[in-house]
């Protein structure tokens, strides 16, 4: 996909990613929007447990590229919320600028492990109203650790000689089996409401679990670059950053739309001036979809990089 639009236009017109994470007091949205976008301030909620103000807006220092709204889950019998929600959406649909809607919704609960039940009703007709207002929406299983414990627990307990080694990748394995079944369940809940099932993603925030983070970072842009059909996907490459991959997608695509236009003459210049007012450019895209500010931000670029490289799977990156 090649769009005219600069880096620099996008940040003029989208500015921040808006994103809007609904769910239940100690779920872990805090220490999942700390890690994705690389700061360590978010306290989502400010007020006492249990409570949110959908309205107010998270903005951090440490990250100026994303806007928070938090939001509590919902709880059985209680209309309350989803009613705040569904408000808070439509007002926001109705905006007329880009920057001022929701570009993407986090559906945060957390990761069953004795077969509980996962949605409540006022879950089930967010994803409808998302589905409804095309808002990218993605269901985000939470303390996805805790699952994988649990299986491994459940093994040794089974046959204490095992050893921890064949415990942990059977327990991971274990585990997924689990979430799988809590998957079917939700997409045969979701056929009878008459509404596709949204994207998910299981992440933890504990070491191990980095690929699970990125793998939400994936998930997000590419629904996001699905449904709303402008340049807020860039916008979240931008601001996340746990996914290598997914800011340099980003960078190739904005330099190479840069190239068409040098070849089409809408860049001015010839020659070696032509070629230095490219570079300049693709240059100048690359620090503002990187998203580094200051020398610790830096460093932990070249870690991702590093980590990236040394260990990822895909041969691409190797």
């Amino acid at each position: 996909m090649h769009t005219e639009s600069t880096v620099e236009d996008i940040l003029k017109t989208v500015q921040k990613f808006r994103i809007l994470c609904v769910g239940r007091s100690g779920v872990g949205k805090s220490s999942l929007i700390n890690h994705v976008f690389g700061i360590d301030e978010a306290r989502v909620s400010q007020f006492k447990p249990g409570e949110a103000d959908i309205e107010q807006e998270f903005v951090s220092e440490q990250n100026g590229s994303f806007v928070l709204h938090d939001s509590k889950g919902f709880e059985p019998g209680d209309t309350s919320a989803f009613n705040t929600v569904n408000e808070f959406i439509l007002r926001r649909c109705d905006r007329e600028e880009l920057k001022d809607r929701i570009h993407a919704i986090w559906l945060c609960t957390e990761t069953p492990t004795a077969g509980s039940r996962v949605f409540e009703s006022g879950d089930e007709k967010l994803v409808q109203l998302a589905h409804k207002k095309a808002i990218p929406l993605v269901i985000v299983f939470t303390q996805y650790d805790m699952l994988v414990e649990t299986k491994i627990m459940q093994l040794k307990r089974k046959d204490n000689k095992m050893t921890p080694e064949a415990a942990k990748q059977q327990g991971e394995a274990d585990a997924l089996k689990a979430l799988q079944v809590c998957v079917e369940s939700l997409e045969r809940s979701m056929k009878k409401l008459g509404t596709t099932m949204p994207p998910f993603a299981e992440v933890s925030i504990d070491p191990g679990y980095e690929d699970n983070l990125s793998n939400l970072s994936l998930i997000t842009r590419n629904v996001v670059q699905d449904r709303l059909k402008n340049d807020a996907w860039l916008m979240w490459a931008i601001a996340q950053r746990v996914s290598l991959p997914v800011k340099i997608d980003a960078c190739i695509d904005k330099g190479v739309s840069y190239y068409y236009l040098a070849l089409s003459g809408t860049v001015p210049g010839v020659g070696k001036t032509l070629l230095r007012e490219c570079l300049a450019h693709v240059h100048k895209d690359i620090v503002d979809c990187w998203n580094l500010r200051n020398g610790h931000q830096v460093s932990e670029f070249w870690r991702v990089v590093l980590r990236q490289v040394l260990i990822s799977p895909d041969p691409k990156w190797r």
